[in-house]
């Protein structure tokens, strides 16, 4: 009786144990029929089981779109709008007041003879151990009255409103310059100032703990990213905007934009830089370096060795959108975030530098980190293979056919070559 019901129990576990993670999805047919329900595989053929029915075989050639819907992202619920309050801070008292549309933020205040620090006028609302702050700060002649510009405006992340304790302060002179200022707990106070041009600028802090770390943009896509601050801001902090005025006795009023502050529990994932490979497909993941024949790139759970006649583009910032597509087709060289392209071919490079040879100016090195967006090294096909799988990482593969296996899904990449993927660490399949 004991060896009956092994055999038999043997297998129901074995079942149970293949079954239990196999993902659900949605297969799209290329006759129009849509099939949901959990998904496995046999040889050359997808296998979809709905629910309370039985499995259906889909062969590879009858598939249009395949969706995996265990990584399909639910739309997040509509955060709470938080309250804004406006004070003023500081050991000097200035007159202020602010009203809000949106994300728009008018801030009118005056000035005092002293510094920003003395007095200003902040409008904020709670913050915590994790997040950012993000604003957009016209240029101050933009915002002229009679003459009057005003002094400092831009962002901070409190400990209190009293102006004293720590803070990180990320302002807009008038002339045009950034200021980055902080005070430690200890009193210790230090300003950084950073030369900068144009009409306006975004400006973000983001809070991961003690660290505090500055950008600026132009367009609110590619960031220059400064040296972090490290400050003991407790853990029921302030984020605000926050103005000084150029006169004690002259009102100013400033419109800050694009205003967003995001408290998280935890620090958000950084946007992976992309590898783009000559066939069109995408490796979201960390640099390693390239020397003058392969670039070597940490992507898919592993490393590879891409040859540079495979390789399109190295993004180091791929939401810098705009810059990327204001590059002209057949441009070799290197994208910087404030608009400057410095024509060269890819020699070498480590990761924290990259090094080309530009007609114009000889070898040159650029750090990684900071400014640097984009090396180009070859333009991305006009006509895309017509197969795109897209990772769980967002990394997305472009091939011109693809397999089925029980261990997954086997596409061949041009320039990568074979790749077998488990259902459970894709996201779509579409062509």
């Amino acid at each position: 009786m004991k060896g009956w019901f092994a055999r038999l129990l043997v297998p129901a576990l074995a079942w149970y144990s293949f079954t239990a993670w196999i993902p659900a999805a949605v297969i799209e047919t290329t006759d129009g029929r849509k099939l949901i329900g959990k998904i496995s595989a046999v040889d050359n053929a997808f296998v979809l089981t709905p629910e309370g029915a039985a499995p259906e075989q889909v062969a590879p050639a009858k598939v249009r779109r395949v969706t995996f819907s265990d990584h399909v992202e639910s739309a997040p619920a509509p955060a709470a709008p938080v309250e804004w309050r406006g004070q003023s801070v500081g050991a000097v008292g200035v007159k202020g007041s602010f009203s809000q549309s949106n994300d728009v933020i008018q801030v009118t205040t005056t000035g005092t003879p002293k510094r920003f620090s003395d007095g200003r006028y902040c409008v904020w609302q709670p913050f915590g151990k994790q997040g950012e702050i993000v604003a957009f700060i016209p240029a101050a002649s933009d915002v002229a009255k009679e003459g009057q510009r005003f002094r400092l405006a831009g962002i901070e992340l409190l400990s209190n409103l009293e102006g004293t304790g720590p803070r990180v302060s990320f302002v807009y002179e008038h002339v045009g310059a950034l200021i980055v200022q902080s005070r430690t707990s200890a009193g210790k106070e230090k300003s950084k100032h950073i030369s900068t041009k144009g009409k306006g600028v975004w400006l973000r802090l983001v809070r991961n703990n003690l660290e505090v770390i500055p950008s600026f943009s132009r367009d609110g896509e590619a960031w220059k990213t400064l040296d972090a601050e490290i400050v003991a801001l407790p853990d029921n902090a302030f984020a605000g905007v926050s103005v000084s005025g150029a006169r004690a006795e002259l009102p100013i009023t400033v419109p800050i934009s694009k205003v967003r502050v995001t408290s998280r529990a935890t620090p958000a994932a950084p946007v992976k830089p992309a590898l783009f490979t000559r066939s069109g497909s995408q490796l979201n993941g960390d640099y390693l370096g390239a020397d003058g024949s392969v670039v070597r790139w940490a992507a898919l759970g592993r490393e590879w060795s891409v040859s540079l006649v495979n390789v399109s583009r190295l993004v180091f910032q791929p939401e810098a959108t705009s810059l990327l597509k204001r590059v002209a087709a057949g441009r070799p060289g290197v994208l910087f975030a404030n608009g400057d392209f410095v024509d060269g071919e890819l020699l070498r490079s480590d990761r924290t530098r990259v090094t080309i040879s530009s007609v114009l100016f000889g070898i040159r090195s650029f750090p990684v980190n900071g400014e640097l967006i984009a090396v180009f090294v070859r333009d991305l096909p006009a006509d895309l293979p017509p197969l795109r799988v897209t990772h769980s990482d967002g990394s997305a593969l472009q091939a011109q056919d693809f397999s089925v296996q029980p261990a997954g899904l086997v596409l061949r990449e041009a320039g990568l070559g074979e790749l077998i993927f488990a259902f459970e660490a894709l996201r779509e399949l579409t062509r």
